[in-house]
């Protein structure tokens, strides 16, 4: 039980930061690159986990936002 807690702790460090950006209006390139080191620091440690695959479209959303099509399609 306590590790599931532990998972989503990471993933909703990374979804609260992320969900400032798009709904609190201060959207920068550098939140949005530490949403990107928030989750992918979730899909690290979890990468045996379905919830990394939660992480990478997180992730693929944020490289949206800043207009980076090559970073989004890599990951």
């Amino acid at each position: 039980m306590q590790d599931t807690y532990v998972r989503m702790s990471y993933l909703y460090r990374a979804d609260c930061l992320f969900d400032e950006l798009e709904q609190g209006g201060g959207a920068t390139p550098q939140g949005y690159a530490e949403a990107i080191r928030l989750y992918d620091q979730a899909a690290w440690r979890f990468r045996s986990d379905p919830a990394a695959l939660s992480a990478y479209v997180q992730i693929v959303h944020c490289h949206l936002r800043l207009g980076d099509m090559a970073r989004a399609r890599t990951t």
